[in-house]
Order: C-alpha cells, then sequence, then structure tokens
C-alpha cells in the first residue's frame, strides 16, 4: 500500500518551476528599491521647489523692504542666506530688478526677484534623474510709496 504522493513532481522529472519564486523575490525587491530611489527624488524636487519659493519671496520682501538707493541687491542676497545651508540648493543664483511706479510722483514700484538653483540629483541615477535639475522662482513685493528717500 501506497501512503503519499507528494514527491510525484520529482519523480517524472518536471523541474521547471524550480528556483522561480527566488526569481520573483528578486525581480519584486528591485523593483521595490527601484521605487523608492523614485519617492526620494520626487521629493527632493518638491522640497527644492519649496525653498527656492520661499527663498525667492523673502528676498523679494527684503529687497522691497531696503531703502531705494541700490541696497536691494545687497538685501536680497542676505535673504539667501537660509537657502545656502541646504543641500537641495547648494549655489543659489539672484537677479533682482526694480520697476518704478509710472505715474505722479512716482513714488512706490516694486521688486521682482528671481532665484534659481541647480538642484544635484547624481547620486539618484538608478531611478533614472538626471545630473541636475535647475528650479527658478520670481517673486515681485510692492515697494513702499511713503518710504523716505535718503
Amino acid at each position: 500500500m501506497r501512503l503519499s504522493n507528494h514527491n510525484r513532481r520529482s519523480e517524472t522529472g518536471d523541474d521547471s518551476e524550480r528556483g522561480s519564486a527566488s526569481a520573483e523575490v528578486v525581480i519584486s525587491a528591485l523593483l521595490l528599491f527601484m521605487f523608492l530611489v523614485l519617492g526620494v527624488g520626487i521629493a527632493r524636487l518638491v522640497e527644492a521647489r519649496a525653498l527656492v519659493d520661499e527663498a525667492a519671496m523673502q528676498a523679494a520682501r527684503a529687497a522691497a523692504l531696503a531703502p531705494p538707493t541700490g541696497a536691494a541687491t545687497s538685501a536680497a542676497r542676505s535673504a539667501l542666506t537660509q537657502l545656502a545651508n541646504h543641500q537641495e540648493c547648494p549655489t543659489p543664483h539672484i537677479h533682482t530688478r526694480y520697476t518704478p511706479t509710472t505715474g505722479a510722483g512716482g513714488a512706490g514700484g516694486s521688486e521682482a526677484v528671481e532665484v534659481s538653483c541647480a538642484v544635484p540629483l547624481s547620486d539618484l541615477f538608478l531611478a533614472g534623474f538626471p545630473g541636475h535639475l535647475t528650479v527658478t522662482s520670481t517673486q515681485t513685493a510692492p515697494r513702499n510709496p511713503y518710504q523716505q528717500t535718503a
């Protein structure tokens, strides 16, 4: 009397599916790792975009509050010190532009500040990111029309 028939596949020599579970685990782990690296890259880009937007807004406000004697650029640069300390934007670039108000008195106007930053992505090459991506933000702040000109 034969009690078990549990090993019939190995008796017939059909081993075509042998090891397929380990191959599936390896492929699944690789895909999971790729999605994780993709998520880290997207998070880095989102954080860099938020940092550049915030820095441009603060720089425009600092430039608008500075005396209108050409100190706007230095005030905007000093507002960018927070951005230079982050790994997402090690070398920020800034461009300021003053737009005077047209009309009676000529007081007021606005200060526009453009901040650009090359976000390094070379450590995320597995997810297909390029070496770096440039993020740019432009913010405008109005000047006080009642500010004294020295």
